[in-house]
């Protein structure tokens, strides 16, 4: 293709999702950490949280956070660098335990990019990051955090053997450009350090040995564009799941991370890398609509996924995949008791537990 086509190409996508990118609009969630402490977060105009306050700009779009400690003590105020007129929304939130970190990861939306920021609450001061695009037009969205740990064992100044525990913060997302894929980071707490200046990012399907093609960014089945993590039963190993351009599969990516760094350490591969236990492949599910209201995936046995969605207030649809093909579409009726994340939750249960 050659340098004006794919301008073209790429103006055209950036133009059709700046229309379609949705108006300003509140976004909040709410996390419960292991000591009792309630986390909020929302985005919102600046002037409506604080009317009379100096912080930021009263057209600003800011993140708001709060939290209240068992003990009835309350913090709040505007996440650094977040004061700005762009959009944010799409909130996933996680709580570190060992760092006694939460971790925040939003799309920010600008008018010809989309980007996923990812924020870290340590010790009362926030410390911001941008998951770098792969290009200067690209439509990043459906970020998703998981957080793991994972005993390492490794040499002091002495040369005694010792073992500490460290936390891995994956985040996976959607990135929609030309060459649209999902993407994966890693982030690496050791030894109560935490660095956000270099974050490798992975494209998924470079890791199970498949590429990234040339495509619109845009897909009739919303399946490619909400990727998820899901830890792989008690260990520090992931399960990366994601719709796969090139082949026309969701992917299910068995992910782990070395520990035993006793002996020298090659410097290509290093401490902060991830290696692809194996993988294997569902055709992409034709029974998810256009336009669903809640869409997510979970992993069950024999790494196989389950497909849940929502398109009506009726119920919540889902269908199991068995590597060779699809379930036919069964659905959780919904009643007055029964509503729509309890029966998410029967799903997911379902899936991970058959």
């Amino acid at each position: 293709m050659s340098g004006r086509r794919l301008f073209s190409r790429v103006c055209a996508l950036g133009a059709l999702f700046f229309a379609l990118a949705p108006r300003l609009r509140a976004e909040e969630k709410s996390l419960l950490a292991l000591d009792g402490t309630l986390y909020h977060v929302q985005s919102g105009y600046y002037k409506d949280f604080e009317p009379s306050g100096t912080a930021a700009q009263a057209g600003d779009y800011v993140i708001r956070w709060d939290s209240k400690s068992q003990g009835g003590v309350t913090l709040s105020g505007i996440i650094p660098g977040t004061d700005n007129p762009d959009p944010k929304d799409q909130f996933d939130l996680a709580y570190d335990s060992v760092s006694q970190s939460l971790v925040l990861a939003w799309t920010d939306r600008i008018q010809v990019i989309n980007s996923i920021q990812f924020a870290v609450l340590r010790d009362g001061a926030w410390t911001q990051s941008q998951l770098l695009p792969s290009g200067i037009f690209s439509f990043a969205a459906n970020p998703q955090i998981l957080v793991t740990h994972q005993t390492v064992q490794d040499l002091d100044a002495a040369g005694n053997e010792v073992d500490s525990q460290r936390s891995i913060i994956s985040v996976i997302w959607w990135e929609g450009s030309v060459r649209p894929r999902a993407r994966l980071a890693t982030i690496f707490v050791e030894n109560g350090s935490l660095n956000l200046a270099d974050i490798p990012i992975y494209d998924l399907p470079e890791l199970v040995g498949s590429q990234t093609v040339a495509g619109s960014g845009i897909f009739e089945n919303p399946l490619y564009e909400v990727p998820a993590l899901q830890q792989d039963g008690l260990s520090a190993n992931i399960l990366a799941t994601f719709g796969d351009v090139a082949t026309g599969t969701i992917q299910v990516a068995r992910i782990t991370f070395p520990s035993d760094f006793r002996h020298a350490i090659d410097p290509l591969h290093g401490r902060h890398v991830v290696v692809i236990l194996g993988h294997n492949a569902s055709p992409v599910l034709e029974a998810v609509p256009p336009s669903p209201t809640l869409l997510g995936i979970v992993v069950g046995s024999s790494y196989q996924p389950t497909v849940y969605w929502q398109s009506d207030s009726a119920g919540v649809n889902f269908a199991m995949s068995n590597g060779a093909g699809w379930s036919d579409t069964r659905t959780v009726a919904l009643t007055p008791t029964l509503g729509t994340d309890a029966a998410v939750s029967l799903i997911r249960r379902m899936a991970i537990q058959n």
